[in-house]
């Protein structure tokens, strides 16, 4: 909703800008749009951080009866600097997954937004299909980055015994 709060008082300024007459009703609704957007800024913020925390306690949730379940055998042989490092990493996974999720969302949005706007500007539908092309080949890119990523960790992994 803020977005689109945003570009209605971009719309609205460049109305009065372009007709010729920019009265003080322009800027006044122009004003208006763009205190209405605060409030949805601070909803989205206190929603972003209400699914973290609770995202993130149901991370913590489902690590902790994972290692409640291993047998000490299994982790024995392990040393501190293992086990270290597996906390480590499950901490910058929780944080990537709980950070990474809301960007994306928001990536998303604007994504959709932008494809109308483009749409109706001078360049028409082309920009459009062009900002839909260069997501697909970012997707193609981080695809292909993500599959040899895991084809590399798999191959360094140390052998157990």
């Amino acid at each position: 909703m803020q977005h689109v709060l945003l570009l209605a008082s971009w719309w609205v300024l460049g109305q009065g800008v372009l007709a010729g007459h920019l009265d003080r009703g322009w800027l006044l609704a122009w004003a208006l749009l763009l205190l209405t957007v605060a409030p949805f800024r601070a909803l989205e913020l206190w929603s972003s951080g209400l699914l973290t925390t609770r995202a993130g306690s149901l991370i913590k949730r489902r690590l902790m009866a994972g290692v409640l379940r291993l047998e000490p055998e299994e982790i024995r042989h392990q040393g501190a600097g293992q086990l270290l490092g597996r906390v480590l990493s499950s901490e910058a996974v929780e944080l990537l997954i709980l950070s990474g999720g809301h960007v994306g969302l928001v990536a998303l949005t604007e994504i959709a937004l932008a494809v109308p706007i483009l749409a109706a500007g001078s360049g028409g539908w082309l920009h459009s299909l062009l900002l839909l092309a260069w997501v697909g080949v970012a997707l193609l890119l981080c695809r292909g980055y993500f599959r040899d990523r895991r084809a590399w960790t798999k191959r360094d992994r140390p052998l157990q015994a």
